[in-house]
């Protein structure tokens, strides 16, 4: 009869609750750890659209979309080392903006694109689009507890310190956890800079990254 009751729950919270107390059900249900991080997801969100409407001295969270929007529409090439062309947008040379704050990022960008034009990308941004990737970062930076103790419980490593931390992508990526580490300063990622900084990086879509 008890295996009977377990199998007639219609969630994973409810048959865990059955088993080990409501605590571990809690704990353990991926549905409200998914529903936990859609919230804080969504709160962050709310958070970073405010603080952009105040960058910008704007009305409105509208008008703040509208400007992201226009960020979006602007464009600029990119031509890499072997002469191949690409359009970024605003919101990708703020990606670019905060990813050469770290060594290792930077030295991708260089390699692939060249000093002297990553230079020029940079200097297309206001001001207060700085300020606005800046604060992307920062709360990016915030979550660093939570992918530590992640790491810690797939790979079973510390990330170690990480330098201006900001999500980065490749033409060949390496795992998430992977690129936390090359990024950090733990001895082994040191070793591991000379090759991967080889790898050409790809400019995403700020907004995307925090």
């Amino acid at each position: 009869m008890e295996n009977v009751y377990r199998q007639g729950f219609t969630n994973i919270y409810s048959m865990i609750n059955s088993i080990a107390g409501k605590e571990i059900a809690q704990k353990l249900d991926p549905q409200l750890a998914e529903n936990r991080k859609e919230t804080a997801i969504f709160n962050e969100t709310k958070r970073i659209a405010r603080r952009g409407v105040e960058i910008f001295d704007l009305k409105n969270k509208n008008e703040f979309v509208k400007r992201l929007h226009d960020m979006t529409a602007e464009k600029f090439e990119l031509v890499d080392v072997d002469g191949l062309k690409i359009e970024v947008s605003k919101m990708e040379i703020l990606d670019i903006y905060n990813s050469i704050k770290n060594d290792l990022i930077k030295e991708r960008y260089y390699n692939a694109f060249g000093k002297d034009q990553i230079d020029i990308m940079i200097s297309n941004l206001t001001a207060n689009e700085m300020r606005l990737a800046d604060m992307m970062q920062r709360s990016v930076k915030s979550y660093k507890d939570v992918l530590n103790d992640r790491n810690i419980e797939i790979t079973g490593r510390d990330m170690g310190v990480i330098e201006n931390y900001w999500p980065s992508s490749s033409e060949s990526t390496p795992d998430f956890y992977d690129d936390i580490k090359m990024q950090s300063e733990t001895p082994s990622a040191m070793k591991q800079r000379s090759i991967s900084s080889k790898v050409i990086p790809i400019p995403k879509n700020a907004w995307i990254r925090c």
